[in-house]
């Protein structure tokens, strides 16, 4: 952290990636990432073409 005009400045673009070298080269793993949400446990698929053609029928 460096200090600029009475700013305290951070890299934080070259953080994220360090904190995942370091993770890997001590655990082998990565760690979770932050904001990221699960899948849902289930998913409604729907069938784009049947829809389609119902909708210029």
């Amino acid at each position: 952290m460096s200090t600029s005009g009475g700013y305290d400045m951070r890299d934080t673009y070259r953080d994220a990636p360090e904190e995942v070298i370091s993770a890997k080269s001590g655990t082998g793993t990565l760690p979770a990432a932050s904001g990221e949400e699960a899948p849902p446990a289930s998913v409604e698929v729907v069938d784009l073409m049947a829809m389609l053609e119902k909708s210029v029928q």
